[in-house]
């Protein structure tokens, strides 16, 4: 008979219950619960996890910058692995030189209600839902990004990725810019649609850099940026210590592909009003 993969396999591969006092707990059954829990954590750089009862686990998320009460902020959140249900009343220090190391502490907690369906939609990566917690109240949403199927050309790829790029430097010009060059990006963020063409070239997992002072290439998950100090963070000398995790953090990477059918849509529909603008400024 054929074994299936865990929900909890990348939570337990990168904690050792031996030292940390985080539950190691199992996945439950589906009883159709809803709740959900944000936990405040002291890590390397103080951040909230937000996660809600689905599925016999807790789907998690990273919020960098915490939640917000206002209705018309957009926080980013993003994608880790499932945590047990255990974890939903977890609080204490993690131990140093453990995954996450420092202090947790549950910031609100109460249950949800999906808008339509749950499971659909988080498949989709566009889960919508009600909260219903001591401080977070009202509906929410949760946009997931996810790579491309392989059907998709390149040409599409690179197209859609310089229209994002120019969205968003045209709508945030104050921290976006679509332009190469290091002039062009003093004080705000380069969004490289470049990479995205049929020749380009990037440095693979587990590369060592021939330049002193950027190490080595190692996969990370998102949850994890908000950890890396520099650039040289891993190198030859100490990058072993990441073996057994690996490429975990890529595990899910190619069963999400998605087309860019109904990312082209949204895209379009959101410059439309700006190029309309744009169009009648011009009169």
């Amino acid at each position: 008979m054929r074994r299936t993969r865990s929900a909890l396999s990348a939570y337990k591969a990168k904690r050792d219950f031996s030292v940390t006092g985080e539950p190691s707990g199992e996945e439950g059954s589906d009883a159709g619960q809803r709740t959900f829990v944000v936990q405040k954590h002291w890590a390397s750089h103080l951040h909230h996890d937000f996660r809600l009862e689905l599925d016999g686990t807790l789907k998690s998320w990273a919020v960098p910058k915490g939640p917000s009460l206002d209705p018309n902020d957009k926080r980013l959140a993003v994608d880790v692995e499932d945590h047990p249900i255990a974890y939903g009343s977890f609080e204490g220090t993690i131990p140093s030189r453990q995954y996450g190391a420092g202090q947790v502490a549950i910031w609100d907690k109460g249950s949800w209600e999906p808008v339509g369906n749950a499971r659909r939609a988080y498949k989709a990566g566009n889960l919508k839902f009600e909260l219903h917690g001591q401080k977070l109240r009202g509906q929410w949403a949760i946009h997931v990004v996810v790579p491309l199927p392989p059907k998709q050309t390149w040409e599409a790829a690179k197209g859609f990725s310089q229209a994002v790029a120019r969205h968003l430097a045209a709508t945030i010009p104050e921290r976006f810019v679509a332009k190469s060059g290091a002039g062009n990006r003093i004080g705000r963020i380069f969004v490289d649609y470049l990479r995205n063409g049929r020749d380009s070239t990037t440095v693979s997992a587990w590369s060592a850099s021939a330049r002193p002072g950027l190490g080595v290439s190692v996969p990370f998950a998102w949850e994890e940026l908000h950890e890396i100090r520099a650039a040289d963070q891993w190198t030859v000398a100490n990058a072993h210590k990441r073996f057994a995790i690996g490429n975990e953090p890529w595990s899910r990477y190619a069963s999400s592909a998605r087309p860019l059918t109904d990312a082209i849509k949204t895209l379009a529909q959101a410059a439309a009003p700006r190029a309309w603008a744009t169009k009648n400024n011009r009169r």
